[in-house]
């Protein structure tokens, strides 16, 4: 169980406790069923407060949450964790994306360690975020603005009542505009070693704080309303480490405003040996001279966050900007090599659906299909575009992500219809589709699934597995010979699962299910979730915080399900016995029923080695739709596909409720 683990860490802390201070950061991701924002769950922000109060004071100790926890573990695995800990500070990480998660795992902490200080801070933290709506008593503190000028004054215990208001029965601190930190207490933690790579090698690396521009629908530079460059010099020593650093995430949206800007990736072309680098600009300054350069330096991807190319919206937005500049300066990037992300935005003030439209076809017509990202707006709080909203009674979400509905000239369904084209016209798709993973290791530090027998109908009661979701996406595997017993047991299995979590119900049968029946359990369960807002433009299966697959070992029943099914995902078993079916894989063609357009396969173990080949030629360029059930064969497979097969420096396991 995970407590061998907790029992390894928790004497080393206390050895210090009886001395120090115990600040702990914690910072959930993104959670999607399949794990895709991981890489993106930097905990830049925990490392570079622990940089900074190691720099001022000696006592206290700083820790973040252990990688496989924050990433993976459960709301109630991660209060496990630190209420054996016992820390006395704990600090939450907050972003529109993960409030309701953190608010979850502090009242679970704060049930056991009613004496710990719980903070949050992060851009979520603003006057009208949905967390000041109703009291929460487990959050001792809320902060709006920057961790370093907070931490300066709590280390020296000085009161902040004069920064401090009361929001029904929040105490919310607030930086004021003219305390910005300076420059010289900002702790780059990369470089001062309070940060690791990411799993793939890549890191953040922050090199402006603040923004110049005063775009009303962005919170960044009402928040942080001054720019302070940090030294180039940060950067040069992370591309010259010997830590085998794969890519370098620049955080700086002014990076190409600085005054030696060439002479900068002049620098940088010659020390560069290889890292990839990535970061924002606008690119209505970049001539190909400098575009070439930039590809010289190490610049591989780049964002340009473009929103429309209209005019007249982009005033009205605050965001001027001379749209020819813009596509010449993204032609000439795109045409050096870099791979371009332009993110375009429907629903802003002035937008109408035709003038939206334009701009598709416009960035398609100059060669920029593959590099259209879509993004719904956001009507963020704290931001002057909120402000307005409200004034003109616009329609959007009050919870996060604060998705524009209705109100300024498009709708839901003009937003929904725009989507559709764009992912038409571009093949770029909100909707992460995948399958899930199906290896198992006995010794695996996480419980992130079980197996029963679903013709035992005590075996769908949920409260048998409640104590075992230790992960935050967790798989139910169901073994049923008649499907009455799946619209039996359904509803109870999927009654009291805990919150804030994702589930995948993985059904074993060889019979057609009856989707209506599936369908009605499953809408008499829907709540609203951060999961479901988040995708309320896509496909309502895909806001749902469970996903349905069906395992077929017939071919003849798998491609029946795969033309008629469209809420069940139908998954054909490929084993030893059987491997003659890849033959009928190739010939399948993509059905309308199943929203993928590709077959999921999972492959038995032993069974690689027969078709390695053909599966290679087949799935090379979609992975996520095929799984294995042995560790060793997926990464050979992956080897064989030309990719690097990242090993996590830790396991899951699956029990086994059948034995």
């Amino acid at each position: 169980m995970l407590f061998f683990n907790v029992s390894s860490i928790q004497p080393v802390m206390k050895s210090y406790l009886s001395q120090k201070d115990h600040i702990l950061f914690i910072q959930p991701p993104l959670n999607d069923h399949g794990h895709s924002y991981i890489l993106g769950n930097v905990e830049y922000a925990g490392a570079a407060l622990a940089g900074y109060i190691r720099k001022k004071s000696s006592k206290h100790i700083t820790s973040t949450l252990p990688f496989l926890l924050s990433n993976f573990a459960s709301d109630q695995v991660i209060a496990r964790y630190v209420s054996h800990l016992k820390p006395d500070i704990v600090c939450f990480s907050s972003y529109l994306w993960n409030l309701e998660r953190n608010l979850h795992i502090a009242h679970m902490i704060k049930i056991d360690l009613p004496e710990t200080i719980i903070i949050f801070g992060g851009s979520e933290i603003s006057r009208g975020s949905f967390c000041f709506q109703t009291h929460h008593d487990q959050v001792d503190i809320f902060l709006s603005g920057e961790g370093e000028w907070f931490f300066n004054h709590f280390l020296q215990n000085d009161t902040l009542d004069g920064f401090s208001e009361t929001i029904n029965g929040n105490r919310l601190i607030s930086q004021p505009p003219d305390s910005l930190v300076a420059i010289d207490d900002i702790v780059e933690p990369f470089t001062a070693n309070m940060l690791n790579t990411m799993t793939d090698r890549s890191i953040f690396l922050e090199l402006t704080r603040g923004c110049p521009y005063r775009c009303s629908y962005c919170y960044y530079s009402r928040n942080c309303p001054g720019v302070r460059e940090l030294p180039f010099e940060l950067l040069t020593e992370a591309l010259q480490c010997s830590r085998n650093l794969s890519e370098i995430y620049i955080l700086s949206p002014t990076f190409d405003r600085s005054k030696d800007f060439h002479r900068r990736l002049e620098t940088m072309k010659m020390i560069n040996h290889g890292i990839s680098l990535h970061s924002e600009m606008r690119a209505g300054s970049i001539d190909r001279q400098t575009a070439n350069l930039l590809y010289s330096a190490g610049f591989r991807s780049m964002e340009v966050g473009l929103q429309t190319l209209n005019s007249d919206v982009l005033k009205r937005v605050r965001r001027g900007s001379d749209t020819s500049r813009e596509l010449e300066g993204m032609r000439a990037m795109k045409d050096a090599g870099i791979d371009l992300k332009i993110g375009i935005i429907p629903g802003l003030p002035g937008e109408t659906p035709d003038s939206f439209v334009r701009t598709i076809d416009t960035l398609i017509d100059r060669g920029f299909e593959e590099n259209i990202e879509l993004y719904p707006l956001m009507i963020l709080p704290g931001t002057v575009i909120r402000e307005q909203a409200i004034e003109e009674s616009v329609h959007f979400q009050m919870r996060p992500p604060y998705f524009y509905l209705d109100g300024w000239g498009m709708s839901y369904d003009d937003i929904t219809a725009i989507s559709s084209y764009a992912e038409s016209k571009t093949g770029f798709s909100p909707t992460i589709t995948g399958i899930p993973d199906f290896t198992s290791h006995n010794d695996g530090l996480l419980i992130k699934g079980v197996r029963f027998n679903g013709d035992i109908s005590s075996h769908w009661n949920s409260d048998l597995y409640v104590s075992e979701i230790e992960t935050s996406v967790f798989s139910f595997h169901i073994y049923i010979t008649k499907p009455e017993h799946l619209y039996r047991g359904l509803s109870l299995l999927l009654t009291g699962l805990p919150p804030h979590n994702l589930y995948n119900v993985i059904i074993y049968s060889d019979s057609i299910l009856d989707e209506g029946r599936v369908l009605q359990i499953w809408k008499n369960l829907e709540e609203d979730t951060f999961h479901g807002r988040n995708n309320v433009f896509n496909a309502w299966k895909e806001g749902q915080p469970w996903r349905i697959y069906q395992i077929l070992e017939r071919p003849d029943l798998y491609e029946r399900a795969f033309s008629t099914y469209g809420l069940i995902e139908p998954v054909l078993s490929l084993g030893t016995g059987n491997i003659k079916n890849i033959n009928k894989v190739m010939k399948m063609p993509a059905g309308e029923g199943n929203i993928s357009g590709e077959h999921f396969l999972l492959v038995r173990k032993g069974a690689l080695s027969g078709c390695s080949e053909a599966l290679a030629g087949l799935y090379h360029e979609s992975m996520e739709m095929i799984s294995f059930e042995d560790a060793e064969e997926q990464s050979l497979f992956y080897n064989l596909c030309g990719y690097e097969h990242v090993e996590l420096p830790f396991t899951f396991r699956v029990i086994d409720h059948r034995k």
